[in-house]
């Protein structure tokens, strides 16, 4: 089994508009670099579809372990203080996860759902 996981930074042209893209595309691979430390450096992150947005890929990992991983991603991004220049940032990050279960699943089908999820916490 495996799991996708969906971040999306949501004030991210706000940071941008502060900040700069060089210096928060340098906070987003700090970022990225925290989780995959969370990980045990056991997933792979990307880029995704829009500016803001991250996908996490968690190999050998069933879906009550995901929840707890996205639980202990949120625990790690509220609990640490992000700065740029020694200003605190922000990280506004919503998630998106899906699991691809015992079954065979395709690709597209598990990013959808993580999709769904992340799409469900904007409305």
């Amino acid at each position: 089994t495996f799991s996708i996981i969906i971040l999306e930074l949501v004030n991210f042209d706000s940071l941008m508009t502060s900040f700069g893209d060089k210096k928060i595309y340098g906070l987003i691979k700090r970022y990225m670099g925290e989780i995959k430390t969370l990980s045990g450096n056991a997933g792979e992150v990307y880029h995704y579809q829009k500016d803001g947005q991250m996908v996490f890929f968690y190999p050998q990992i069933d879906y009550d372990g995901t929840a707890l991983f996205c639980f202990d991603l949120l625990g790690m991004i509220n609990g640490k203080t992000w700065e740029i220049d020694e200003k605190i940032v922000p990280m506004d990050m919503l998630i998106g996860f899906a699991n691809s279960g015992k079954g065979k699943i395709e690709g597209d089908s598990i990013l959808r759902a993580a999709e769904e999820v992340l799409e469900k916490q904007k409305r």
